[in-house]
C-alpha cells in the first residue's frame, strides 16, 4: 500500500470522495449564473419595449398634432374660399351672366342637379353619356362614377374597369345613388 501512496492515489480518492459534492457546487454555480443572464435578458427586454413603446406614443402624438393643424389649415382655407367666391366671383359672374345672357346665376344647387337643367344638347358637353349598362351591380352603388373618357368606362375610383368577371359582389359596394353626398359628412 505503500507503493501506491507513493503515487498519489491517497490523494486521488480523497478527490473521488468529494466528487459529488463538487458537482454539485458547479450545478449550483452554473444554475446561478444562468438565472443571472435570464433576468439581465428580460431587463434588457422590459427596457426595449418601453422606449419602442415611448418611440410609437410620441409619433402617434405627432401625427395628431399634424394631423389637426393640417385639419384646422384645411378648414380655414375652404371658408376663406367660400368667402372670396361669395364676396367676388358669385357676383362677377352673376353680373355677366345677366349681361350676356340675360340670366341670373343660380349655385345654390350640386353641379349635377345644375347640368340636368341644361338644355339636353348642351348636357353632352359636360358628361359623356354612360355606356351601356355592363356593371349592373355597380350601377347600383354610391361609388359608380359610369362615365367615359377618352372611349374607356370609368366604373369608380376603387375599380376602375369594374369587379372582375365572375366576381359575385364588391367589398366596396355602398348603396345608393352617386349623386347622394349626404352621408360623406
Amino acid at each position: 500500500m505503500m507503493a501506491l501512496n507513493a503515487i498519489g492515489l491517497d490523494e486521488h480518492l480523497t478527490v473521488m470522495d468529494d466528487f459529488p459534492l463538487n458537482l454539485i457546487k458547479a450545478f449550483e454555480q452554473f444554475t446561478t449564473t444562468v438565472q443571472t443572464v435570464q433576468l439581465e435578458v428580460e431587463q434588457l427586454v422590459t427596457e426595449l419595449a418601453e422606449d419602442v413603446n415611448e418611440a410609437v406614443e410620441s409619433a402617434v402624438d405627432t401625427l395628431m398634432l399634424v394631423s389637426e393643424e393640417m385639419t384646422t389649415q384645411v378648414q380655414t382655407t375652404a371658408v376663406q374660399v367660400q368667402s372670396t367666391w361669395d364676396e367676388e366671383l358669385e357676383p362677377f359672374l352673376n353680373q355677366l351672366m345677366v349681361s350676356l345672357f340675360n340670366l341670373p346665376l343660380e349655385f345654390n344647387f350640386p353641379l349635377e342637379d345644375g347640368i340636368d337643367r341644361l338644355p339636353l344638347s348642351w348636357q353632352s358637353s359636360f358628361l359623356a353619356p354612360p355606356i351601356a349598362p355592363t356593371h349592373p351591380l355597380c350601377q347600383t352603388c354610391r361609388h359608380y362614377h359610369g362615365q367615359s373618357y377618352g372611349g374607356t368606362l370609368l366604373v369608380c375610383g376603387m375599380h376602375p374597369y369594374g369587379i372582375s368577371e365572375g366576381q359575385p359582389d364588391c367589398a366596396d359596394h355602398e348603396v345608393g345613388s352617386r349623386y347622394d353626398r349626404s352621408q360623406d359628412w
